[in-house]
């Protein structure tokens, strides 16, 4: 968020005050270095690569058993 007000600063369309106000509520509510927490992305658990490699990797076993001699 404070990205967001730094660059509406640069852009112009915040009077000196309102970037001094918006920095203050900011450090305030403890958000100038961390986003609020109701803004976080829940974590994601990576199913589908996993998968993915697991079939990828068991279909590799099977090629190289069957082209080893003892395989057969």
């Amino acid at each position: 968020m404070i990205a967001l007000l730094y660059r509406a600063d640069d852009l112009g369309l915040l009077t000196p005050n309102q970037k001094r106000y918006l920095v203050q509520q900011f450090n305030q509510q403890n958000i100038r270095r961390r986003e609020p927490q109701e803004l976080d992305i829940p974590k994601e658990n990576p199913k589908l690569m996993r998968r993915l490699l697991a079939d990828y990797m068991g279909k590799q076993s099977w090629v190289l058993l069957n082209l080893h001699p003892a395989g057969h």
